[in-house]
């Protein structure tokens, strides 16, 4: 009998490591995929490298009714805030090559997202200009002007874009440097490198 319960402890033991092990694997490959498009719960996610100050992961909601999707990451890119920084008017500061991110309000997000792709743009972070907003995420739409963009469009929480606004002009820089978009998939949420005043 005892030998019987020696046995199935060392089975029950390699089953645990094979599991374990398996499941480590698995998240692994999941989270460094290359396939860039896939989403978590509709939603894409970018890290700010520099300043470490804001060096966290960020939740975005891509635009679905107009835009496009991203073909690659863009490594090591600058986010760079728009003056104006509604985009409601062309854009007078220097953001080729750049995303850029403006604020909700006055006008259509396809106006906001038009303007940054005319002045050289190659995304458009909307941020909420509610800034207590720290959890939910809209879906933009489009306007009636029948107007085409090529350039990824997506929505970012109204705190995390004041709070990196803040942080940029307390630092006197003119730019982050990011990585966009990047893939979380198979990492836990208690493991993502998430902002300490963010909810999700």
């Amino acid at each position: 009998m005892e030998g019987n319960e020696v046995h199935f402890c060392r089975l029950l033991a390699f089953f645990i490591y094979f599991t374990q092990l398996f499941v480590q694997v698995f998240s692994s490959q999941l989270a460094t995929t290359n396939d860039i498009t896939l989403t978590l719960d509709g939603t894409l996610y970018f890290e700010v490298i520099e300043p470490q100050s804001i060096s966290y992961t960020y939740k975005l909601k891509p635009s679905t009714d107009f835009g496009v999707p991203f073909t690659s990451m863009l490594r090591y890119v600058d986010l760079i805030i728009a003056e104006p920084y509604e985009a409601c008017s062309p854009i007078t500061n220097y953001i080729r090559n750049s995303v850029v991110m403006v604020s909700r309000g006055h006008c259509s997000f396809l106006t906001k997202t038009y303007n940054v792709e005319k002045a050289g743009g190659v995304a458009a972070i909307i941020t909420d200009n509610n800034t207590d907003n720290d959890n939910v995420l809209i879906d933009m739409i489009s306007d009636e002007t029948k107007r085409e963009t090529s350039i990824p469009s997506l929505f970012l929480l109204g705190k995390d874009g004041a709070m990196i606004r803040k942080e940029l002009e307390r630092l006197e820089l003119d730019k982050a440097i990011i990585n966009i978009p990047i893939n979380i998939t198979g990492v836990l949420p208690n493991r993502a490198n998430k902002p300490p005043w963010t909810l999700w």
